[in-house]
């Protein structure tokens, strides 16, 4: 697997604050420490504490039309590139691979066995290459060897490019597809959109159902790509679901939610499918 840079400034909860805290030994360090928690305590109810704690190695976004700049200042740390090492040596970044992943409507991949080994030896010994998305929400009841077809391209993926991962999502609002696809791939996205127009304040029990579903599967929470709404429809001429772009304070919920489901989850994928119409911003413009 290759290496991220594993920290940044992010919320803890008071509880693990007070317990760093509490490790001094003397009296004046206890005294300290509490006149510290009841500060902390404060500045928390005021929603004004912003500190350290583990963030996902691996932050993505993706169908960001090329802007990888932007991205990487906003905080993003891999991405949406295609099998071109020209591109790919020249992020600011790592790149995760996509080459047309998995088509339900032939139960095949979009690129070719041949076609993708010549893309893994041509890519060999790349350490801007993170990984291989190989495949998005495969169809489990239309293509029944789906399962059997994604454990081999990262088998291939492995032999031939030792360090690279794999990713698969699991098809949205379909929890029992866990169980089949839990060990075709190294991680796993979680993709639970909760805004929409039938849950306006935003479902997040959605988001705890899936990393349930997940878990029960197997996938560890280690293994988990969170798959997080920055996208909405509402707006589009011919809209794919009624999904509502969420607010600043809805989109802090959702974050919030997965730290509480998920802490040690492996990414977080900021996922928009990009520009559905002039009226849906997604997140590149935000």
């Amino acid at each position: 697997f290759c290496a991220f840079q594993p920290r940044r400034v992010l919320l803890i909860s008071r509880s693990e604050h007070a317990s760093r805290l509490l490790k001094g030994r003397s009296a004046r360090s206890y005294f300290l420490a509490l006149v510290a928690v009841v500060i902390m305590a404060a500045m928390v109810l005021a929603g004004k504490v912003l500190l350290t704690r583990a963030a996902p190695r691996m932050r993505y976004a993706s169908n960001d039309g090329g802007q990888y700049a932007r991205l990487a200042a906003l905080g993003f740390n891999t991405f949406d590139t295609g099998p071109e090492r020209r591109v790919i040596d020249a992020l600011p970044g790592k790149a995760l691979v996509w080459e047309g992943g998995y088509l339900n409507s032939t139960c095949q991949f979009a690129t070719s066995g041949a076609a993708f080994a010549a893309s893994l030896a041509a890519l060999a010994g790349d350490s801007k290459v993170a990984g291989f998305y190989i495949a998005d929400e495969p169809h489990l009841a239309q293509c029944p060897a789906s399962p059997r077809q994604l454990a081999a391209r990262t088998a291939m993926v492995h032999a031939r490019m030792p360090g690279a991962f794999t990713m698969i999502t699991i098809e949205n609002g379909v929890p029992a597809a866990y169980p089949a696809y839990a060990r075709v791939s190294d991680y796993v996205g979680v993709d639970a959109y909760p805004c929409d127009v039938t849950h306006p304040q935003c479902d997040l029990r959605l988001i705890d159902g899936d990393v349930a579903a997940a878990k029960a599967a197997g996938i560890s929470t280690a293994r988990v790509v969170a798959m997080i709404q920055a996208f909405g429809a509402e707006h589009a001429a011919k809209p794919v679901h009624d999904w509502t772009l969420p607010t600043p304070e809805q989109e802090r919920a959702i974050l919030a939610e997965w730290d509480a489901a998920a802490p040690n989850r492996f990414g977080d994928y900021a996922y928009t499918w990009g520009h559905v119409a002039d009226s849906n911003p997604a997140l590149i413009d935000s």
